[in-house]
C-alpha cells in the first residue's frame, strides 16, 4: 500500500520540487477506503471489476498535472461539496485517530476529486490527493454521491445495473433445508415410474 504524504510538505518545498511533483505519475492508496450501504463493491459482476482495474491502471500512468486538468478518459474533476444534488458534504474520518491526526486529515480531504470507471454507467471513484498519491475513499458504482438524472440514492438491493444476485444467509439456509426434501421426492418419482413400467411392460427409456 502506498504511504500517504502530508500536502503541507509539498507546499513548503521549492518551486522545482513542486514542478517535479506535478509531472510525477500518480500513486494509489486504499488506506482511507470507507464502505457503507451507499458506497460499496460487494455483489457486483465480474465485468465491473474488469473495468475498475482498467481505470486504476489508467490512473497510475497519469501525471498530477493531467489529472487535475481532466486530461484523461477517466474524466477526473474536483468534487463540488456545495453542489445542490451532492448527498454528502465531506469525506468520513476514522474515529480511531487522535484530534491532531483528524484535523490534519480533514485539511487534506477538503479538496476532493473523483474519476469515472471507464465504461459509462459504472459509476465513479472518490478520494483526495496528498502529494503524488490519490487516496481512495469511496467506490460509487451507483452514483450515490451525486445522483444523475433525478435518481434517488440507492443501496445494493436497489441497484440493478452491474450487480449480481446476492443471496442472504437465510435464503441459503432455506435452500439447504429443501435439498433432502427434493431428493426424497425424486426417489418417490423413480419408484412410481418403475411401478408404471412394470404394469404396462413399457420402459421410459
Amino acid at each position: 500500500m502506498a504511504k500517504s504524504l502530508p500536502a503541507s510538505r509539498f507546499n513548503r518545498e521549492s518551486g522545482l520540487k513542486a514542478d517535479i511533483v506535478q509531472k510525477s505519475n500518480i500513486g494509489l492508496s486504499f488506506q482511507y477506503v470507507n464502505f457503507d450501504d451507499h458506497f460499496f463493491l460487494h455483489g457486483l459482476k465480474n465485468t465491473y471489476f474488469e473495468k475498475l482495474f482498467e481505470a486504476i491502471h489508467e490512473l497510475t500512468i497519469l501525471s498530477i498535472d493531467r489529472f487535475k486538468q481532466g486530461d484523461s478518459p477517466l474524466k477526473p474533476k474536483k468534487i463540488d461539496w456545495s453542489y445542490g444534488n451532492t448527498t454528502r458534504d465531506e469525506f468520513p474520518v476514522k474515529e480511531t485517530l487522535n484530534d491532531s491526526q483528524r484535523m490534519e486529515l480533514r485539511e487534506l480531504m477538503e479538496e476532493g476529486f473523483e474519476f469515472r470507471v471507464l465504461t459509462k454507467g459504472m459509476g465513479r471513484i472518490h478520494g483526495f490527493l496528498t502529494g503524488t498519491i490519490f487516496c481512495v475513499v469511496w467506490f460509487d458504482p451507483a452514483h450515490n454521491l451525486i445522483p444523475t438524472n433525478g435518481e434517488k440514492i440507492r443501496d445494493l438491493n436497489e441497484f440493478d445495473k452491474n450487480r449480481c444476485r446476492a443471496h442472504t444467509i437465510e435464503e441459503l439456509a432455506e435452500c439447504r433445508e429443501r435439498i433432502p426434501v427434493l431428493e426424497a421426492e425424486i426417489e418417490r418419482l423413480k419408484r412410481d415410474l418403475q411401478a408404471c413400467e412394470e404394469l404396462t411392460g413399457l420402459s421410459a427409456s
